[in-house]
C-alpha cells in the first residue's frame, strides 16, 4: 500500500505489473538450447575445410542422439573437428565429462554420452549402448578438451 500513498496512479501500477509479469514469463518459459535440437557445421565453427555438419537431440538426461551424414567416412581432421562439437555439446548442457558410442553398423547415428566420472566402471548409467561393442572408449575431460579445441581454432556456440 505504500505505492499508494505515494501518489502514483493505479493504472500505473498494473502497467507495471503487467511488463514484470511478461518479463518473467518469457525468461522461465524460453526453451534452452539444451532443450532443442543444437546444429554444428564446419565453416560456421572456425573449419572452413570441414564439410560435415552434426545435429544434436536430447535424449535424455546423460545421452544426446547424433545425426552426422556420411560419419564413416570422416578423415582425421573431421574426426578433431567432430570431437570439438561433442565438447561444444557437453559444456551446453553444463557437463565435465563425455564419451560416444558407435559401431561400424551404426551408419549416421552417434551417440554422445555424459558420465558423471571419468572412471570407465561407472558409465554403466548411460545404457546399454555404452558397453564394450562401442567403437570409441575414452571418456574426454571437458577442460582438456576445451583448450585443444580452442588452439584448434574451433569457435564455440550456443554458450551464454
Amino acid at each position: 500500500m505504500k505505492i499508494l500513498q505515494m501518489g502514483l496512479p493505479t493504472s500505473s501500477i498494473k502497467s507495471h505489473i503487467v511488463v514484470v509479469a511478461l518479463f518473467l514469463s518469457s525468461t522461465l518459459f524460453a526453451p534452452s538450447a539444451s532443450c532443442q535440437d543444437l546444429v554444428f557445421k564446419g565453416r560456421e565453427t572456425g573449419f572452413p575445410e570441414v564439410e560435415y555438419s552434426v545435429t544434436a537431440a536430447d535424449r535424455d538426461e546423460y545421452v544426446s542422439e547424433l545425426a552426422i551424414p556420411r560419419f564413416k567416412d570422416r578423415s582425421a581432421t573431421d574426426s578433431r573437428w567432430m570431437m570439438c562439437v561433442y565438447t561444444n555439446i557437453a559444456m551446453v548442457r553444463k557437463q565435465f565429462y563425455w564419451t560416444v558410442a558407435y559401431t561400424k553398423h551404426d551408419g549416421d547415428k552417434v551417440l554422445l554420452g555424459f558420465p558423471r566420472s571419468p572412471d570407465p566402471a561407472k558409465q554403466a548409467m548411460l545404457g546399454p549402448e555404452f558397453d564394450a561393442r562401442r567403437e570409441f572408449k575414452q571418456i574426454m575431460q571437458i577442460d582438456k578438451m576445451k583448450i585443444f579445441c580452442e588452439k584448434s581454432g574451433y569457435i564455440f556456440s550456443y554458450l551464454k
